[in-house]
């Protein structure tokens, strides 16, 4: 995850200081990824959060959050964008996730 997010960031212009690497979350299930996104120390002016992790648990935490996606699991590269429906980071619940995108290699 932390290569991807290194090449992401390189291709996107995204400022290296931003990205925020975990290792206890290295092969982490959908449940620590929800709680890393809700105990995290984003700022509340934070409105976008880029998740990158490994299946299954990025898959299982994306089926989650869109009980519409009809998805067994996300493939390398695969991105899903949602919306939170939150006002707090704390507040981040699967339950009020909405589909915005699915873009897959």
């Amino acid at each position: 995850a932390q290569q991807t997010a290194d090449i992401f960031a390189l291709n996107t212009r995204l400022a290296p200081a931003k990205i925020i690497f975990e290792p206890a979350l290295y092969n982490a299930s959908a449940d620590m990824l929800a709680d890393a996104i809700r105990q995290s120390s984003l700022p509340e002016s934070a409105d976008t959060l880029l998740v990158i992790a490994h299946n299954p648990g990025i898959s299982q935490l994306a089926i989650q959050c869109a009980a519409d996606l009809a998805l067994g699991h996300l493939p390398p590269c695969g991105m899903v964008l949602l919306n939170a429906g939150i006002r707090s980071w704390a507040d981040f619940d699967v339950r009020h996730c909405s589909l915005l995108s699915l873009e897959l290699p």
